[in-house]
């Protein structure tokens, strides 16, 4: 799922068997969900470029990377993930400097 420059409002979110990223949002994209469920992909969640992503409740299984949290293009600031740290119990995560993760 591939989001960028609005604003999303989605209940809830299901992906499963991807090969690069399970959610990408980007370039200024703010997402709000309830309830995210991702398996089976390389990265479950990522946050870039002045974005921020507000995940309640997430199952994130079976991945190489749980979330990232960084600016890619040099037009950007960092971006956010408020998100429930703990379903990253099997996978690594990454929040690179300027970028911000507030842990619900």
């Amino acid at each position: 799922m591939d989001l960028s420059a609005g604003r999303y409002q989605i209940k809830n979110i299901l992906v499963n068997g991807c090969i690069d990223k399970g959610i990408s949002l980007g370039e200024k994209g703010i997402l709000y969900t309830d309830f995210v469920s991702i398996k089976n992909s390389d990265t479950g969640l990522v946050s870039k470029d002045s974005s921020l992503a507000t995940i309640n409740k997430a199952l994130i299984r079976n991945v190489k990377k749980c979330f990232s949290v960084y600016r890619k293009k040099q037009e950007f600031g960092g971006a956010k993930i408020v998100f429930p740290t703990k379903e990253c119990v099997d996978s690594p995560f990454d929040v690179q400097q300027l970028s911000s993760l507030e842990d619900l």
